[in-house]
């Protein structure tokens, strides 16, 4: 008889997969290199003599190793505020798009709340909100229509639990750019969704009606920029 513990891990393949993230292979993308890859979302492998190449490396030396901002870089903070017109503690730096996509879930959503999704998208997008128990209504974009946003079906999948619309621009796989215009159009409807959900209310609206107003502000420089 076997008496070895059994090992909680997820496995490796998604008919054993147990974890609590939907199974998906995108990461062993990585693994096969092509020389002409023109479906590739990131860049080649950098060396570190390239890099040591873009700074003075005297200045390593001086360089303290340990634990830094919860919030990211100071500096790095206020080069984005500086782009972005967001006050630079109203920034968040992360380790890659999946950590910010997760927080934004996290933070924005909960168990029983619904998030808008286009799609085809980038595996994470779907995956965090999953994890966080949101539901997820699908607007799908298409091939045949040159992977462009609908802002007329997003509007129609909206609800009073939405609390998350999740688009992307480069749009992941297709790499097609949602213009400023169409994102403006699409957070004027959800604007106006957001006063007709708060003024059916019986609670206080004002906070939630400035809180709307100023997201917007806020936003819609960031998503110029990207």
């Amino acid at each position: 008889m076997n008496s070895s513990p059994k090992s909680n891990a997820p496995t490796d393949t998604a008919s054993g997969w147990s974890g609590r993230f939907p199974f998906n292979e995108i990461i062993t993308l990585l693994d096969v290199n092509r020389r002409h890859n023109l479906a590739e979302s990131t860049s080649s492998n950098l060396q570190v003599g390239e890099l040591l190449d873009l700074v003075d490396i005297e200045s390593l030396r001086a360089l303290p190793l340990g634990y830094g901002s919860a919030q990211g870089s100071t500096s790095l903070r206020e080069a984005v505020s500086a782009l972005t017109g967001v006050p630079p503690n109203m920034v968040l730096t992360t380790q890659g798009a999946a950590l910010a996509l997760f927080l934004l879930a996290f933070e924005v959503c909960g168990p029983g709340s619904e998030a808008v999704l286009t799609t085809p998208c980038f595996p994470p997008a779907r995956d965090t909100l999953a994890a966080c128990g949101v539901r997820i209504r699908e607007v799908k974009l298409h091939f045949d229509e040159g992977y462009s946003i609908d802002v007329a079906r997003i509007a129609d999948a909206l609800s009073p639990a939405t609390r998350l619309v999740s688009i992307s621009s480069p749009q992941n796989p297709s790499g097609v750019r949602i213009s400023l215009q169409t994102i403006r159009r699409l957070l004027d409807v959800m604007a106006e969704r957001e006063r007709e959900r708060c003024y059916s209310s019986t609670k206080p609206t004002a906070r939630r009606s400035t809180v709307t107003a100023r997201l917007r502000q806020a936003w819609l420089p960031l998503i110029h920029v990207l």
